[in-house]
């Protein structure tokens, strides 16, 4: 069955309604197990006031995010939106109207105030909590700037804006994640499972490989530590895992990578004691 495409028309939690306009590129990029979906996509009255919007839905429809939660009026949603099995949602939004008024004078006080990270109220759908990343107490202030993943548990994985890579919860409590063997690398999680656990890729230096970094798929373990998948491969391998794309609740990872060959493969890694 297919999913109608979104109807601007809606009414926004403000009881007010959106202009006559046009969709564009919509995009459902999270789905859980009740069959709800969540997206974006790209809305203006023309081609130079595209503006994208996130949306929720199931197979009766699908209505902008706007009229379902308390968002800013002129909000803009570019990033990615995550939906866990109770229904909360996760993800960035900005203040578009702040947004087009940013110069490169403005401060960073300034520029934080137009992202807004947030989670919907696990006892509330209705209600936001927005989050921060002030529990890291760094030396140079930060905000998150993307959230890639929400768990059945309320936790989440995403990137600050100084590109470094964390979980957090709804308490705005946030560990990042990092690696001991490469302190260097820039580390992307893609997927978390119930327990917790992080799985993605990281980029690292290597003046061997074609253009100057390679490219390896990790596993998280206690305190943020993430671990490569390559190293857990009992007598080495033609093949390098490049990424960790997905995480079950058993354990199993979805995994892609490229043989000594060049020709490319996924397949489900699991981890035994």
């Amino acid at each position: 069955m297919g999913i109608p495409a979104p109807n601007i028309q809606n009414t926004k939690a403000d009881g007010s309604q959106p202009p006559q306009g046009s969709v564009f590129n919509s995009q459902v990029v999270d789905m859980n197990n009740q069959g709800q979906v969540v997206g974006f996509y790209n809305y203006g009255v023309s081609d130079n006031t595209r503006n994208p919007k996130g949306f929720i839905g199931d197979s009766h429809g699908i209505k902008d995010l706007n009229t379902v939660l308390p968002l800013e009026k002129n909000y803009s949603l570019p990033f990615m939106v995550r939906i866990n099995d109770q229904g909360q949602i996760a993800g960035v939004y900005i203040d578009s109207e702040k947004f087009s008024q940013l110069d490169s004078s403005a401060s960073f006080e300034t520029i934080a105030s137009v992202y807004h990270a947030f989670i919907t109220d696990p006892s509330d759908q209705s209600k936001l909590v927005l989050l921060d990343a002030k529990s890291l107490s760094l030396s140079t202030p930060t905000y998150i700037s993307h959230i890639f993943g929400l768990n059945n548990q309320g936790q989440i994985i995403g990137i600050l804006n100084n590109g470094s890579a964390f979980i957090g919860n709804i308490q705005s409590e946030i560990t990042l994640l990092t690696s001991s063997s490469r302190p260097d690398s820039f580390i992307t999680p893609s997927a978390i499972s119930d327990s917790g656990q992080v799985v993605g890729s990281f980029q690292f230096a290597d003046n061997q490989a074609f253009f100057g970094y390679s490219q390896h798929g990790f596993v998280s373990g206690e305190g943020g530590k993430i671990y490569d998948l390559n190293d857990f491969i009992i007598g080495g391998s033609n093949y390098v895992i490049g990424s960790a794309i997905g995480i079950d609740n058993s354990g199993q990872i979805l995994t892609g990578g490229r043989s000594s060959a060049g020709s490319s493969f996924s397949t489900l890694f699991r981890m035994y004691k």
